[in-house]
């Protein structure tokens, strides 16, 4: 929010340099605090989920529970890290979990945008 503020104010500034240097600080304290307000009710806004997104997250919650590893998986870069993470992506399409944004006919379960991004919170909650 600073950032913004700053960015605001260097705007105005720029623009406007002699105009600055008539403004009082108390006007310039109330256009900061217009624009912190602004900010902050943008900040305000409030997702709902659908029931049936709500649902959904419970199936990937629940799935992802009974089936991610207890111990995390170990690099990419190694064997044996390799090798868990193939058999990773094995749990994952038995559970038809590992292309989830494909069409159903091609084996994916097309999920549309929001059940994607309901899919990878669950996912990276789980820490998988």
């Amino acid at each position: 929010m600073k950032l913004r503020m700053a960015m605001s104010m260097s705007i105005i500034s720029q623009s406007k340099p002699l105009l600055l240097s008539y403004i009082n600080l108390g006007i310039l304290k109330k256009l900061e605090m217009h624009l912190l307000k602004k900010e902050t009710q943008i900040l305000k806004m409030k997702i709902n989920f659908t029931k049936e997104q709500n649902l959904f997250r419970d199936e990937v919650r629940t799935w992802l529970e009974s089936n991610v590893p207890e111990t995390p998986l170990l690099s990419l870069d190694t064997k044996e890290g390799f090798e868990q993470h193939r058999e990773w992506e094995k749990t994952l399409n038995q559970g038809n979990w590992s292309m989830v944004t494909w069409p159903k006919e091609y084996g994916g379960r097309g999920l549309d945008l929001i059940q994607w991004l309901i899919f990878e919170e669950e996912y990276y909650r789980a820490e998988a």
